[in-house]
């Protein structure tokens, strides 16, 4: 699927063409899953979840998962990708990364810019007087 996914892009992009794709940080994920109990295969918060079958035996890409958003997303299959492996894939496909941040960095980086800092006050992420409008539970599914 990550192939085909590529091809795709890579087969649509016009020349000189910028691809913007967004991952859940796999590593993050892991970490949190192996920080629990044995037996416990959910973490998360009052705003979102994540719940595995599986704690062991991950394969580069595919280790499946299942995400819920409060209030947009209930049980959606998702699939861990390992990224090192999935920007060699993009490079087969004569494609180049060329930024790659968490959001917490990005929010951190670019909140002063006033095109993006417009942009976190309309989605709600920030107030005008530029306290995070977020709570802690929010800022952890961020």
């Amino acid at each position: 699927k990550a192939r085909m996914g590529l091809r795709n892009v890579s087969s649509n992009l016009k020349v000189g063409g910028v691809f913007i794709g967004t991952v859940p940080d796999a590593y993050w994920i892991v970490k949190k899953l192996k920080s629990l109990k044995p037996h416990e295969l959910k973490f998360g918060n009052q705003i979102y979840s994540v719940s595995f079958e599986d704690r062991n035996n991950f394969p580069t890409f595919g280790h499946k998962y299942w995400f819920s958003l409060e209030d947009a997303i209930d049980d959606c299959p998702e699939y861990l990708v390992h990224f090192p492996t999935f920007e060699k894939m993009a490079e087969e496909y004569g494609l180049e990364l060329i930024y790659k941040h968490g959001f917490h960095t990005i929010y951190d980086k670019e909140k002063e810019v006033p095109l993006y800092r417009d942009l976190l006050y309309k989605m709600k992420v920030i107030r005008h007087d530029m306290d995070a409008a977020m709570s802690k539970e929010e800022w952890e599914a961020a």
